[in-house]
């Protein structure tokens, strides 16, 4: 199963995690913006507790995805990953959505 598979084997890593949630704001008025934004960002912080290791799924896109919080999902790999980054795509041409930087 998947979570016979070693964290080093593989970008994604540590797949122990049982289970996933996120916090999805969805409106049409943009009047309400700025409720709905606070809304979806104190419910992240309010269930960041409850996270394994301060690890995160990266690929629901929105608020959080900074680097900090890509290096943290990426746990012991992310070093190993810039590395790679570094010899493969050392200008960092693929740099989009969550970004590992060759610089680490």
């Amino acid at each position: 199963g998947v979570k016979t598979v070693q964290a080093e084997a593989t970008a994604f890593g540590d797949r122990s995690m049982g289970w996933m949630y996120s916090a999805d704001g969805v409106w049409e008025n943009a009047e309400d913006d700025d409720d709905n934004i606070a809304w979806a960002r104190e419910s992240w912080e309010n269930t960041k507790a409850f996270g394994h290791a301060n690890r995160s799924y990266l690929n629901f896109p929105g608020h959080g995805e900074d680097s900090e919080l890509t290096r943290s999902t990426f746990g012991s790999n992310y070093e190993r990953l810039t590395k790679i980054k570094a010899k493969y795509d050392p200008t960092n041409m693929f740099r989009f959505n969550q970004n590992i930087s060759p610089e680490g």
